[in-house]
C-alpha cells in the first residue's frame, strides 16, 4: 500500500491529536487527593478522586496519599541504670488531613 504525502501528514495529525488528548486527562485514585499547578502556581485545591481534565504541558497534578502512613525508624539499643541492654523500635505515623492551601498575598 502506497501512502501519499497527504496521508503520512493526516496520519502524523491523528497522533499528536490523540497524544495531546491523552496527556490532558488524569485520574485521581479513591485513597489520594490532588492538586493543579499551572507554571509552579496553586490553581485548584483539593481535586477529589475521579476523572479529570488539565491544560497539556502548562499545567501539572501533585497526588497525596491520604491514607495513615507510617515508617519505621531503625532499632536502637540502650543501656538501663542496671547496665542491662534495651531495645527500642519506634515508628511514626502521619495523616495528611487537609491539602487545601490558603494563598498569602504580598502586602
Amino acid at each position: 500500500i502506497m501512502m501519499g504525502p497527504k496521508s503520512i501528514v493526516g496520519l502524523a495529525g491523528a497522533l499528536i491529536v490523540v497524544l495531546v488528548t491523552l496527556s490532558s486527562v488524569y485520574i485521581i485514585p479513591e485513597t489520594h487527593r490532588g492538586v493543579l499547578l499551572r507554571f509552579g502556581e496553586l490553581i485548584e485545591t483539593d481535586i477529589s478522586a475521579g476523572l479529570h481534565f488539565k491544560v497539556p504541558v502548562i499545567d501539572q497534578v501533585r497526588e497525596f496519599d491520604i491514607r495513615l502512613l507510617t515508617t519505621d525508624l531503625p532499632s536502637r539499643q540502650y543501656l538501663t541504670i542496671e547496665k542491662k541492654p534495651l531495645d527500642v523500635d519506634s515508628y511514626i505515623a502521619w495523616k495528611i488531613r487537609n491539602v487545601d492551601h490558603e494563598k498569602k498575598e504580598n502586602t
